[in-house]
């Protein structure tokens, strides 16, 4: 399947709401840990936004990755042209 720009520009996307996500869950757990409140779930659910923002990241690395081998095969073509 070929990677476009388009999908690379909603990957960027996606790492950037994802790591919005993070900080803002950070804070919550903080908020929550400062009040003296029971933080273990808002905590779970932090470790599980910081395993989705990674998968998100290396979901932006293999479309970039993609990208770049294919404009790297076009570039080659038009060489031999």
């Amino acid at each position: 399947m070929a990677a476009t720009f388009a999908e690379l520009e909603l990957a960027y996307r996606h790492v950037a709401e994802g790591a919005q996500r993070v900080a803002d869950q950070r804070r919550r757990v903080a908020e929550q840990v400062r009040a003296g409140r029971d933080a273990r779930l808002s905590m779970s659910v932090l470790d599980n936004f910081q395993v989705a923002q990674q998968l998100l990241l290396e979901h932006r690395k293999l479309i970039f990755g993609k990208l770049g081998e294919e404009l790297s095969a076009q570039l080659k073509h038009a060489a031999k042209s």
